[in-house]
């Protein structure tokens, strides 16, 4: 009964749409409805795939039941990373988001929901729906889906995955490439890797859908998303250009946004690091980072990266007081 209920309140905020973007392939366009939600209650994970099995790891943080993560059984970051004891099988990044700068920032309303962008095997996923929170996952490499929906139907948490990649508009479909040994870094359009020697595969071609079109149709209600996480590498700009109306209505817009400034990233994709800056301010964001908290982030400190350099900063959006 309480499954039922979490999917019809996640539902009202939800219409399946198609998918858009700049770097989308020369492909037939996709259709209103061809992206569809995967749910907890389906029979099976996404995609049945054959060469992909779970090797099943229990993760322990406190505040939260235990639950089972399925990981990769061969060489992979994150996997590596959670297959290790010290990790209690959550995602070190992961963390932040139920720290105090995370869900518990502001106070929440009924209803309210995480919307993790980029979500990868799931590990920032589980660990909020675990707490009960109704969330919302995009997720477009095909490998990682299986692991991702693997876990949300052992657990049974009230999960809803879309399999697209998260753009600017919706419509159309790109292809998308991930890296040997880091699934981690599955970039749409181009085929960027952490250094000269990493190995980058095209593995899917997959619709481009925008996050106002999902999350706020037209004609339905504000959404009630209390944070979202975002982890596109270097697409970021364009997953929130393509969420402009809710960002941009105080009514409707996240609390608290997570998502990494990688300059390399941005800069391959066609946006400088200045740019997901400029994209947050105009919606009456403030930026602050992991390491830094209470200290506001200046336009500077992106822009310095426009033209060449390399970092990473974790950093999280709050609405100007």
């Amino acid at each position: 009964m309480l499954a039922l209920l979490a999917l019809l309140a996640l539902s009202h905020l939800l219409r399946s749409s198609a998918s858009p973007q700049l770097a989308a392939s020369p492909q037939p366009a996709a259709s209103p409805q061809s992206v569809h939600a995967w749910t907890w209650q389906a029979q099976t994970p996404l995609p049945q795939a054959q060469s992909e099995e779970c090797l099943w790891r229990k993760s322990r943080l406190a505040g939260a039941a235990p639950y089972h993560i399925c990981l990769r059984t061969y060489d992979d970051l994150i996997s590596n990373q959670l297959r290790n004891p010290a990790s209690s099988g959550v995602y070190v990044d992961c963390k932040v988001l139920v720290g105090p700068n995370g869900w518990s920032r502001a106070p929440s309303t009924p209803g309210a929901t995480f919307v993790d962008v980029g979500a990868n095997i799931g590990s920032c996923t589980l660990l909020l729906a675990s707490r009960g929170v109704p969330t919302i996952s995009f997720e477009p490499n095909p490998s990682n889906l299986f692991y991702l929906t693997s876990s949300v139907k052992r657990n049974q948490f009230p999960v809803l995955v879309y399999p697209a990649a998260v753009a600017n508009r919706s419509g159309g479909f790109a292809k998308i490439f991930h890296q040997r040994g880091n699934a981690g870094n599955s970039v749409v359009g181009k085929a960027i890797g952490d250094d000269n020697s990493s190995v980058m595969t095209n593995v899917a071609s997959v619709p481009l859908i925008a996050l106002d079109d999902v999350l706020w149709p037209h004609g339905s209600s504000p959404p009630k998303v209390h944070m979202m996480k975002i982890d596109v590498q270097g697409y970021e700009v364009y997953a929130l250009q393509g969420a402009k109306r809710m960002l941009n209505t105080p009514a409707a817009r996240p609390k608290v946004i997570w998502f990494e400034m990688a300059s390399k990233w941005l800069r391959a994709a066609g946006t400088p690091p200045s740019a997901l800056w400029d994209v947050l301010n105009a919606a009456g964001y403030e930026i602050y980072t992991r390491e830094e908290p209470t200290k506001r982030v200046p336009r500077q400190r992106f822009s310095r990266y426009d033209v060449g350099g390399a970092t990473s900063l974790n950093c999280y959006a709050v609405p100007r007081a």
